[in-house]
């Protein structure tokens, strides 16, 4: 069962580490949210598979990618 938060709809969220791992859940839930996301990694092909997934699921999402220190 998926528990829906009306208050994250629209809200929006900017996650580092985003790509891969936990930063890749958050992202997801976040979506799943309705809200508007925004993440930014320095890998690249886990962010691109990240971000197909998302697509797949039908999805919203705002991408940032390469943060280059």
């Amino acid at each position: 069962m998926k528990v829906k938060y009306s208050d994250l709809k629209n809200k929006r969220v900017f996650i580092t580490g985003g790509g891969s791992g936990i930063g890749a859940s958050i992202v997801e839930h976040f979506c799943e949210q309705e809200s508007e996301v925004y993440f930014v990694d320095i890998n690249v092909k886990d962010s691109k598979k990240l971000i197909n997934d998302i697509k797949k699921k039908n999805l919203k999402l705002q991408h940032l990618l390469n943060a280059i220190c």
